[in-house]
């Protein structure tokens, strides 16, 4: 069989979500970027995503950016299999954007059609949308937040109030799963500094009790249902 027709190869797509630490009624807090401590670089390049891509901010940290997040795009098929990867940057009100800070996170020589997409973050449990999505160069937004029905699997997100969902905080060691292990081998060691950290569950910009009382203590146990 041949396709005699014209399909596109590009494809921009367009989602909202939130993450349970920095969120605050109906925006995240972006203090990583306002003091200084967001990288300008993609940090998926260590285990366990091991992504090599270059993505880096083209005109440095924005105040409304929150932090890096990782997106795949899964066949429709097999949701275990990845068709394409990229690093992207979370805004304070929840959109993903490509790296000069452009609305959604544009996927070259993906033909259009649908996938499940699957969003990762070094401290919160990976999500990945309930059915497969129809992606285009045009797509429309693709908004995890407005229910748990809009993710895969058993309450795979976390509830932060008034109808607003959001991946939950506190793996600390990016596995999968929030245990003891992220509050003893992670939190621990960092409690009382600053900077860039994967103990810091709020994205506040430092290691502190709060984070273990707010996040840690409220969802140790539960695991990401992304396959």
């Amino acid at each position: 069989l041949e396709f005699g027709g014209s399909q596109s190869s590009n494809i921009n797509l367009k989602s909202k979500i939130f993450l349970q630490g920095p969120f605050n009624t109906n925006l995240m807090n972006t203090n990583l970027s306002q003091n200084g401590s967001l990288p300008n670089t993609q940090p998926f390049n260590t285990t366990p995503w091991n992504y090599n891509g270059g993505e880096s901010l083209s005109s440095g940290s924005s105040s409304s950016f929150v932090d890096w997040v990782l997106v795949e795009l899964r066949s429709s098929s097999n949701p275990t299999q990845v068709v394409a990867r990229k690093a992207a940057i979370l805004k304070n009100d929840g959109a993903l954007l490509d790296s000069d800070g452009s609305i959604g996170v544009p996927f070259s020589n993906v033909q259009e059609g649908s996938y499940y997409i699957a969003v990762f973050h070094r401290n919160h449990l990976s999500v990945m949308s309930a059915a497969p999505v129809l992606l285009s160069a045009n797509s429309t937004v693709y908004d995890f937040s407005t229910g748990m029905n809009k993710a895969f699997g058993t309450n795979p997100m976390a509830n932060l109030g008034n109808g607003i969902f959001g991946m939950y905080a506190g793996d600390g060691n990016s596995n999968g799963g929030i245990t003891i292990t992220d509050r003893n081998e992670v939190w621990l060691p960092q409690n009382g500094t600053l900077g860039y950290l994967k103990g810091d569950f709020n994205l506040d910009g430092g290691v502190t009790i709060h984070d273990i009382n707010l996040y840690w203590n409220i969802n140790n146990g539960t695991m990401t249902q992304v396959p």
